[in-house]
C-alpha cells in the first residue's frame, strides 16, 4: 500500500513559492492544475477579463485573472481562471510571510472549461465554490463549443442554472449589473465564424 502524504497549508504554500508553480490544495492534497493552457482557453479568458474591465470601469469592483489563489469556505485553495472582487478585498494571512495572497470574498468566478479540467471544474470544484459566503455567480465557459453555464445564488441560498448556446446571446451578470455577449467572450477564437 502507497502512502499519501499530507501537507500543512504551510507546505503547500512553501511549494509552490519554491516551484514557481501553481496548485490547489485541499484536505491536505496538492493537486496539480499546471497543465498548459491552450491558445482557445487564453482567449476566451482574456475577451471575459477585457469586457468585465470595461464593464465594471466606474465601479469599485475589480477583476483579477488565474494568478489570484481563492480559498473557499471548505478550505480548498484554487486558481479560478477569471475573479471578481467588489468593494475591500480580503485575504488570509499565510503564516509564511508571502504577503496578502489568497483571496477570501470573490463575488463572481469563472472557468474556462477543457477537457481535461471540466468535471473537476463543474464538479468538485464548483461544490467548494458554493461554501464562499460572498460568491453570487460562477459562470463554466467551454473553450471547445459556444456553450457557457451561468450558476446564479437566489435569495433562498440555492443556485440557479442558465444555459448559453448562441453567439447572439447575451449572459447577464446581476450581482454587477453587467450584460456580456457570447459574441464578445468567442471573439478571435475558432468558434467566433
Amino acid at each position: 500500500m502507497i502512502e499519501t502524504k499530507v501537507y500543512t497549508r504551510e507546505e503547500y504554500l512553501a511549494l509552490e513559492e519554491a516551484q514557481k508553480r501553481r496548485y490547489d490544495f485541499f484536505n491536505g492534497e496538492i493537486i496539480d492544475i499546471e497543465m498548459g493552457a491552450s491558445e482557445q482557453h487564453q482567449i476566451i479568458c482574456l475577451n471575459l477579463g477585457s469586457e468585465l474591465r470595461a464593464a465594471l470601469k466606474s465601479t469599485n469592483c475589480r477583476v483579477m485573472g488565474t494568478g489570484m489563489r481563492v480559498q473557499t469556505g471548505n478550505g480548498l485553495d484554487t486558481y479560478p481562471d477569471v475573479v471578481v472582487v467588489c468593494g475591500e478585498s480580503q485575504y488570509v494571512e499565510p503564516k509564511t510571510g508571502t504577503g496578502r495572497d489568497t483571496l477570501l470574498n470573490p463575488i463572481v468566478l469563472f472557468e474556462v472549461l477543457s477537457k481535461t479540467t471540466r468535471d473537476y471544474d463543474r464538479g468538485d470544484k464548483f461544490l467548494s465554490y458554493r461554501t464562499i459566503p460572498s460568491l453570487q455567480e460562477f459562470v463554466a465557459v467551454e473553450q471547445d463549443r459556444v456553450f457557457a453555464e451561468h450558476f446564479a445564488k437566489i435569495k433562498s441560498g440555492e443556485w440557479l442554472l442558465r444555459e448559453y448556446a448562441s453567439l447572439d446571446d447575451a449572459l447577464a451578470l446581476s450581482s454587477l449589473g453587467v450584460s456580456l455577449s457570447l459574441k464578445s467572450v468567442y471573439e478571435k477564437t475558432a468558434l467566433a465564424k
